[in-house]
């Protein structure tokens, strides 16, 4: 499988990127002893399959509408994540995993010819802003520049991210925001679930390069969940 700029390997369409995502979980799935993969993550990423696999009949449908777009679309990019933070954290760096073992999941390619990317020395300037009901849009670039583009050799930047309850205070540490998500391109949509309506979220961001290693964090920002 040829990988797109900045190793992003997954398919862009719905039907191919299914079929991608079963193949990959029967293949790490079948390995996962041998891998060290977590089952727990496993399990949640086959729970997703199955999830998005109803939504991408629902839209494709004779009777489809709008809302059923865009709960398909809205799966999509959550099993994607799903997808990718398996990949970040257990699979891309792991060496009992062979080359042929990558290519059989359908993974990143590793080029041990390039020359080595040193950790990132910016940070990204992000800013958010609502765009429909429980989204807010992230639009990021390097700190100095206006182009939208990911400095070359990062695989992206990490969001950290956290929504607050009624009286908690804004946390001081960006690590120590829970959720986190790889951002490969910008802009990007954040999607929140319904209880988080109207409460406040704070985000911060820093550049990742391809060994997963991290940059300086921004400061954290805050929003309102629209």
């Amino acid at each position: 499988m040829r990988e797109h700029k900045h190793g992003y390997y997954l398919p862009a369409g719905d039907f191919e990127f299914y079929e991608w995502a079963l193949n990959f979980h029967a293949v790490a799935a079948a390995h996962a002893a041998d891998w060290g993969l977590p089952a727990e993550e496993l399990a949640a990423f086959q729970a997703g399959i199955t999830a998005y696999k109803a939504l991408l009949d629902g839209a494709y449908g004779e009777n489809a509408g709008k809302e059923d777009i865009r709960r398909k679309n809205t799966a999509h990019r959550e099993l994607a994540h799903q997808a990718q933070d398996l990949v970040n954290a257990h699979i891309r760096y792991n060496r009992r995993i062979s080359p042929d073992d990558m290519a059989a999941l359908g993974g990143p390619v590793r080029d041990g010819t390039r020359t080595p990317v040193p950790p990132p020395a910016s940070r990204p300037a992000f800013t958010l802003r609502p765009v429909n009901s429980r989204e807010l849009r992230i639009d990021f670039h390097d700190e100095g520049s206006t182009r939208r583009a990911i400095p070359y050799g990062l695989d992206g930047a990490i969001l950290h991210l956290q929504v607050l309850e009624p009286g908690e205070a804004v946390p001081l540490d960006p690590e120590a925001l829970p959720k986190t998500r790889l951002l490969t391109a910008s802009p990007q949509v954040y999607e929140f679930s319904p209880p988080d309506q109207g409460k406040r979220v704070v985000c911060a961001l820093c550049w990742q390069n391809e060994k997963g290693e991290k940059g300086p964090y921004t400061d954290i920002v805050t929003a309102v969940v629209p």
